[in-house]
């Protein structure tokens, strides 16, 4: 999980609020991300639909290559 890293990796002083931020952030993204595509799928059982849900795979793909990256630094 995000905020375990967070927790982690935070200097001991910041990790309250490390693991804020990290929260706030996560659901801002989901809200967006959620706005966006309810904005962008059109009627119930629209086989359309399929494709624009594959998008909110973009965001934990990207987090996972950025926590590769950073587990690989230490």
């Amino acid at each position: 999980h995000f905020s375990a890293l967070a927790a982690q990796t935070a200097p001991p002083g910041y990790k309250g609020t490390a693991l804020t931020l990290v929260t706030s952030i996560g659901f801002a993204i989901t809200i967006a991300s959620l706005q966006l595509i309810s904005s962008l799928a059109g009627p119930a059982g629209d086989p359309e639909n399929k494709a624009i849900f594959i998008l909110l795979g973009i965001g934990p793909m990207t987090g996972l290559l950025f926590l590769y990256r950073l587990l690989r630094k230490k």
